[in-house]
């Protein structure tokens, strides 16, 4: 053990190296094209602690002003994608011959805050109960939709597929069809949520797959099957499009309309960014993602792109904006008559409760309650949760 890690640690030694001496080198005609990418690269740093900076400046003033935990904790998850890919992404941009076992790491993270984003959107509409009875208001049978951008309206046989319109989306046209049918309302809100999760598995198989290609000397099928990556954040994107649409009326007016064009902003980012990069390793024959400079350029705009994506989204969501949101779900008639005041609770619990195991993948099934101090934390090493908290919770996929 104590040798694979010397010769891991010379090999890094070695890459850092030689990557520094290709930048600052006299020679040749791509000493300026090595400098411009030393340069974005130190810029990309920055970018990164930036975003840790915000991500902290967030969780130091969530656990000073708690109005509403559950909400608040899963907005620090969400905000924790902008350092969690920058870091990761910087440090594959010095190692270009350990992006793929960076890059797994990163592409988990990558759908589970899509997943922190689909609790949020429970949240904010009162727990999954709440978006099953929207569900279930809809028209028709439940439905999982497919959208397009093909705007034809046409019966396909005797299978009732049925291509329209749908317009709640940013006050525009967005085009649907009719995909799969359920029996309940239930059975189609599990469906969705399973469209939204499945990203946190086939994310890092399809790394892993690649890293076996690889391995095998198969570059072009290495590049070919991120493909596999794109289909699945499209999954992610249509199913939280549906979502959207029947919590629209819950969340209206308490930011949930921008985090949702936000969020489409990050996904499109991402598929485009995988799109690109499939393109550009495919024609160059080369498997790393950060050897090439293009590809390199690409991932340092992304880095940036997602420093901006952390500061907007904790701008939209300060402190004093769940002091709204805790008053209008609050149950008590005599909170109702004021406005609720913050609690405080020491930011060592407030980072256990958030990287708790037990909740990271629980949704609320009900409304839970916003007053911190009712809400008991669970350390991961600490005592078991009451009763009434668990049944407050449903696993990833109910049965």
């Amino acid at each position: 053990m104590a040798g694979l890690y010397a010769a891991a640690s010379r090999r890094l030694s070695e890459t850092w190296e030689s990557r520094l001496e290709g930048h600052f080198s006299d020679d040749g005609t791509d000493t300026v094209a090595a400098q411009i990418d030393l340069w974005l690269t130190l810029l990309a740093a920055v970018a990164c602690v930036e975003t840790l900076g915000v991500c902290v400046l967030a969780t130091y003033r969530y656990s000073g002003k708690l109005y509403h935990l559950p909400l608040q904790r899963w907005t620090i998850r969400l905000i924790l994608i902008g350092p969690v890919f920058s870091i990761l992404m910087w440090a594959s941009l010095w190692t270009p011959d350990y992006d793929y076992y960076i890059a797994i790491p990163v592409g988990f993270y990558e759908a589970y805050a899509f997943f922190c984003f689909y609790a949020m959107l429970v949240a904010f509409a009162g727990g999954e109960d709440r978006v099953v009875t929207a569900l279930s208001a809809l028209p028709g049978p439940p439905t999982a939709y497919v959208y397009h951008p093909f705007g034809v309206d046409c019966t396909v046989g005797e299978c009732g597929l049925t291509l329209g319109t749908y317009t709640p989306l940013f006050g525009g046209r967005v085009h649907y069809s009719h995909a799969v049918r359920f029996a309940s309302a239930d059975a189609l809100l599990r469906f969705l949520k399973r469209g939204v999760a499945q990203a946190m598995v086939a994310k890092p198989l399809n790394l892993l797959l690649m890293i076996f290609l690889n391995a095998r000397g198969q570059v072009a099928l290495c590049n070919y099957s991120r493909v596999i990556s794109i289909v699945s954040f499209w999954f992610v994107a249509n199913s939280l499009t549906q979502l959207y649409h029947v919590t629209l009326p819950r969340i209206r007016g308490m930011g949930g309309e921008k985090l949702f064009v936000l969020l489409l902003l990050m996904i499109s980012v991402i598929t485009i960014q995988d799109i690109v990069v499939s393109v550009l390793l495919i024609n160059s024959d080369t498997s790393s993602a950060t050897s090439d400079l293009p590809t390199r350029l690409i991932f340092i705009i992304t880095i940036l792109e997602f420093t901006a994506f952390s500061t907007i989204f904790y701008r939209l969501l300060p402190p004093e904006k769940f002091a709204a949101i805790a008053w209008r779900e609050s149950s008590n008639d005599l909170a109702a008559l004021s406005r609720p005041r913050p609690h405080r609770l020491p930011i060592f619990d407030f980072w256990l409760d958030i990287l708790n195991p037990r909740t990271m993948f629980a949704v609320a099934r009900r409304r839970e309650d916003p007053a911190p101090y009712k809400v008991q934390i669970t350390h991961v090493f600490g005592a078991k949760e009451e009763k009434a908290d668990e049944d407050e919770r449903t696993a990833l996929v109910r049965n």
